[in-house]
């Protein structure tokens, strides 16, 4: 499905995929106007080219001003239609050009997402085949990133990470679903605390303890 997102000078960015046939890849428009005009749409990846059956999952988030971050899936052909690896690729001039692609894991679900908390902090989650949630963090608008890090098993009843962040830019616990999801332990808590807390860094690798007030905003105690 398309992803939208507004640049903070009023820019529309929409991805989306033609994951299938001929045209298959990854596609980006833009519209400077309030919609009343569309660039686009590029093609930001071309699926045909690169021998991939089938493209999937585009997710996109806005850094700097022209700052844009793309994920996407490669599946393999239908009927199964399974996640085979996950890639990236940025755009420091709103669209107009992009960088080489790089894949971020060989072995992915059918959940990723991207959160940009300021114009040079980008972080990267997703979960894996067995569905434990993995966080990469980029402190320079994603010319380089951290090790991958798992910050929750698949055995762990910890929400997956929601496409918002706090008040400070950072990712924030998905409180929705339900009373069950909020109904923690102590080890939840203890694991969305070290997750967080590898999560959170500013540009000079300091880290900043945000976890008690994310919990207590989205329910946990």
């Amino acid at each position: 499905s398309p992803e939208i997102a507004v640049s903070q000078d009023g820019a529309i960015y929409v991805t989306y995929v033609v994951p299938l046939n001929e045209e298959r890849g990854v596609y980006l428009t833009r519209s400077t106007d309030g919609g009343d005009s569309w660039v686009g749409p590029q093609l930001v990846f071309d699926g045909v080219a690169a021998g991939w059956p089938m493209v999937n999952y585009p997710r996109l988030t806005l850094g700097g001003p022209e700052d844009v971050h793309l994920l996407w899936t490669r599946s393999s052909s239908p009927p199964a239609a399974a996640p085979q690896s996950l890639h990236y690729s940025r755009s420091n001039d709103g669209g107009a050009s992009w960088t080489e692609v790089s894949q971020v894991t060989e072995s992915p679900g059918e959940w990723s997402n991207l959160l940009a908390g300021s114009e040079l902090a980008v972080h990267r989650f997703w979960l894996a085949v067995n569905d434990d949630l993995w966080h990469q963090s980029s402190s320079d608008g994603g010319h380089n990133w951290s090790q991958p890090q798992r910050v929750a098993s698949s055995n762990e009843a910890l929400p997956v990470v929601a496409s918002a962040l706090d008040g400070a830019g950072r990712p924030t616990p998905d409180g929705g679903g339900g009373g069950s999801r909020r109904r923690s332990c102590g080890r939840r808590r203890t694991q969305w605390r070290r997750a967080t807390a590898q999560a959170d860094r500013d540009g000079s690798g300091r880290s900043r303890d945000w976890s008690r007030r994310a919990r207590r905003n989205h329910g946990f105690r």
